[in-house]
């Protein structure tokens, strides 16, 4: 009897076992869905922009787009979500740039026209940070607004921690993506999380004022994490804005996000 036990535990324990070894090796897969655009593939957008390529220390492209206002007071640095690419994500600029600010926004590696894949979280965030660098090229820090949703906003809450722009602006955030992978799925280990994007600790470390947009039907990240960033948080320069009926798709169209946002941009 216990020769049964030990095979069905052992069974079992070798199921487990191969769960988290393909989590571990296949999280990419999970967390980011990406889609690819051709080389020769041409943006179309009414707005007046420019398309950047910025080369990373592994030699691999980050493409970039930079719309342009006609009398621009600043820029807003844009970090999208988990999925789509630049095509779809350049959507958001029309507001800012009627607003005179520039745009600027970059896809990760493996999406839409950048080369290369993301492998760990250092890249992702030193990536976030190659982009920085490059729109500090053409803007002082002091006319910068990063604007990062939803996994965006684990760079942008990192960017916010190394440098010193205007403003840090946060749409559905998670408190961090360990924290959220847990809710996910309780069993996991949290050991083998290649990605914790501890945002709670980097914003600690912001000198400049942040702002939070959560809407309260958002079912993918809930609420509360935007709520106990916000209450961790209180000792900061920090608004929190709840967006009544919001989801988690559509927030950045969501005319109180916009109304306030026009707020910060002024």
């Amino acid at each position: 009897m216990n020769k049964i036990l030990l095979k069905i535990f052992s069974f079992f324990l070798g199921i487990v076992l191969l769960a988290f070894t393909l989590i571990y090796f296949y999280q990419e897969k999970l967390i980011f869905h990406p889609t690819k655009l051709p080389k020769d593939y041409t943006y179309r957008f009414d707005e007046n922009h420019e398309e950047i390529s910025i080369l990373t220390e592994q030699k691999d492209t980050i493409n970039s787009l930079y719309f342009y206002a006609k009398e621009p007071k600043g820029v807003i640095y844009f970090l999208h979500g988990n999925s789509g690419d630049l095509s779809g994500w350049g959507d958001v600029a029309p507001h800012f740039t009627r607003k005179n600010y520039n745009v600027f926004m970059i896809d990760y590696r493996g999406f839409g026209k950048s080369g290369g894949k993301i492998f760990s979280e250092n890249q992702f965030l030193n990536d976030a940070q190659v982009g920085y660098d490059f729109l500090k090229t053409l803007h002082p820090e002091n006319e910068i607004i990063i604007l990062g949703y939803s996994i965006g906003s684990g760079p942008a809450s990192y960017l916010a921690s190394k440098n010193n722009p205007r403003n840090v602006v946060l749409a559905s955030p998670f408190y961090s993506f360990k924290s959220l992978a847990k809710e996910k799925i309780p069993f996991l280990p949290i050991f083998i999380l290649k990605y914790p994007l501890e945002s709670n600790q980097y914003l600690k470390e912001s000198k400049a004022p942040i702002t939070i947009f959560h809407g309260d039907e958002d079912q993918l990240i809930p609420i509360h994490h935007a709520k106990k960033l916000a209450s961790e948080l209180k000792n900061k320069n920090v608004n929190f804005y709840p967006i009544i009926g919001q989801g988690h798709n559509g927030i950045l169209k969501n005319y109180s996000f916009l109304n306030k946002m026009d707020s910060i941009m002024n």
